[in-house]
């Protein structure tokens, strides 16, 4: 018998908090609670369910999601405050996953810096100065330095 389009949502809804509970490696107090939830709701509808039957889904992250956003632009601001000369978006990304002692993925580390450096500019306003010119860089303005 084909299961129910009501128990194949909840399904999938569990297998990718399960995903998400084991991509953490350490279990989730908040993860757990709703995986306890989604148990009882599926047991109300089908009585022999059985959860270990559930693989899990492990979770797509963009490559702009980092672990912990607002430690990563915080890590930046402290980064570019302490750099010498403005840092190109591959330099500030390899900054910062160094600071957050974390390995970085070389294949999209320009990528993340851009966008790790917009993040900031949206965060803390005309704190960061864009330097025109290939590469283009980032830094924090002089006028900005004595406020910091």
């Amino acid at each position: 018998m084909a299961k129910r389009p009501v128990i194949y949502t909840l399904e999938d809804k569990y297998a990718r908090l399960l995903g998400e509970q084991r991509a953490w490696g350490e279990p989730q107090a908040h993860i757990a609670v709703k995986l306890a939830q989604l148990e009882a709701v599926i047991l109300m509808f089908d009585h022999n369910w059985d959860k270990d039957s559930v693989k899990p889904i492990r979770p797509r992250l963009r490559a702009t999601q980092w672990p912990g956003r607002v430690a990563g632009s915080r890590m930046a601001i402290k980064v570019l405050r302490s750099a010498s000369e403005p840092l190109s978006a591959a330099e500030l990304a390899l900054a910062v996953y160094e600071g957050l002692g974390m390995e970085p993925p070389v294949r999209t580390l320009a990528y993340q810096g851009y966008h790790l450096a917009l993040a900031v500019k949206r965060q803390f306003g005309d704190l960061l100065v864009t330097y025109a010119g290939p590469p283009m860089r980032w830094g924090i303005g002089r006028k900005h330095e004595r406020e910091l």
